[in-house]
């Protein structure tokens, strides 16, 4: 496991949340409704945002 994973105390949790978020858009998937889909997405893109910027990954 790479430190910066091992060290972050947020990561354990900011993974569960983007688990519940794709886990939440399967039935949005399976009966066509893409629009639900896009928005239960959306909520992991914050997450993914903040890891990101908290691992130095942004650029």
């Amino acid at each position: 496991m790479p430190l910066v994973v091992k060290f972050d105390n947020n990561f354990a949790m900011d993974v569960q949340e983007i688990s519940t978020a794709v886990e939440g858009s399967n039935a949005d998937v399976s009966s066509g409704n893409l629009t639900a889909t896009h928005e239960k997405l959306g909520m992991a893109e914050p997450i993914f945002q903040d890891m990101i910027n908290r691992y130095g990954l942004d650029g």
